[in-house]
Protein backbone atom coordinates (compact mmCIF):
# COMPACT_ATOMS: atom_id res chain seq x y z
CA UNK A 1 0.00 0.00 0.00
CA UNK A 2 1.24 3.48 -0.81
CA UNK A 3 -0.04 6.76 0.61
CA UNK A 4 0.34 9.96 -1.37
CA UNK A 5 -0.66 13.50 -0.43
CA UNK A 6 -2.65 15.54 -2.88
CA UNK A 7 -5.17 18.33 -3.25
CA UNK A 8 -8.67 18.14 -4.72
CA UNK A 9 -9.47 21.29 -6.66
CA UNK A 10 -12.08 22.02 -9.35
CA UNK A 11 -13.03 18.36 -9.78
CA UNK A 12 -9.44 17.13 -10.12
CA UNK A 13 -6.92 15.58 -7.76
CA UNK A 14 -3.35 16.91 -7.96
CA UNK A 15 -0.78 14.60 -6.40
CA UNK A 16 1.97 16.29 -4.38
CA UNK A 17 4.57 13.67 -5.30
CA UNK A 18 5.29 11.32 -8.17
CA UNK A 19 3.86 7.80 -8.17
CA UNK A 20 5.79 5.15 -10.10
CA UNK A 21 3.40 2.33 -10.98
CA UNK A 22 3.55 0.71 -14.40
CA UNK A 23 0.13 -0.90 -14.11
CA UNK A 24 -3.23 0.47 -13.05
CA UNK A 25 -4.02 0.36 -9.31
CA UNK A 26 -7.16 0.59 -7.22
CA UNK A 27 -7.28 3.57 -4.87
CA UNK A 28 -9.19 4.86 -1.86
CA UNK A 29 -9.64 8.60 -1.76
CA UNK A 30 -10.29 10.23 1.61
CA UNK A 31 -11.19 13.89 1.86
CA UNK A 32 -9.68 15.46 4.99
CA UNK A 33 -10.87 18.47 6.91
CA UNK A 34 -8.38 21.34 7.04
CA UNK A 35 -5.16 19.59 6.09
CA UNK A 36 -2.38 21.19 8.19
CA UNK A 37 0.22 23.17 6.30
CA UNK A 38 3.81 21.84 6.10
CA UNK A 39 4.84 24.65 8.44
CA UNK A 40 2.12 23.95 11.00
CA UNK A 41 3.16 24.58 14.59
CA UNK A 42 2.52 20.92 15.46
CA UNK A 43 5.57 19.97 13.41
CA UNK A 44 7.69 22.24 15.60
CA UNK A 45 6.76 20.58 18.87
CA UNK A 46 9.72 18.89 20.50
CA UNK A 47 9.27 15.32 21.68
CA UNK A 48 12.53 15.49 23.61
CA UNK A 49 11.95 15.51 27.37
CA UNK A 50 13.64 18.20 29.49
CA UNK A 51 17.21 17.57 30.68
CA UNK A 52 16.12 16.77 34.23
CA UNK A 53 13.35 14.36 33.17
CA UNK A 54 15.23 11.14 34.00
CA UNK A 55 16.38 12.40 37.39
CA UNK A 56 12.84 13.47 38.35
CA UNK A 57 11.41 10.20 37.04
CA UNK A 58 13.84 8.08 39.07
CA UNK A 59 13.21 10.10 42.24
CA UNK A 60 9.41 9.91 41.93
CA UNK A 61 8.14 7.13 44.23
CA UNK A 62 4.92 6.81 42.23
CA UNK A 63 6.97 5.73 39.20
CA UNK A 64 8.81 3.02 41.13
CA UNK A 65 6.72 0.10 39.88
CA UNK A 66 9.12 -2.58 41.07
CA UNK A 67 8.99 -1.26 44.64
CA UNK A 68 5.19 -1.37 44.55
CA UNK A 69 5.34 -4.98 43.41
CA UNK A 70 7.99 -5.91 45.99
CA UNK A 71 5.95 -4.29 48.79
CA UNK A 72 2.91 -6.42 47.87
CA UNK A 73 4.99 -9.61 48.02
CA UNK A 74 6.36 -8.77 51.50
CA UNK A 75 2.84 -8.35 52.95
Amino acid sequence: MTTVKGIYENGRIKLSEKVRFKTSKKVFITFLEDVPDENDNLRNLSLTPPDNFLKEYLENKQEDLYQDYAAKIKK
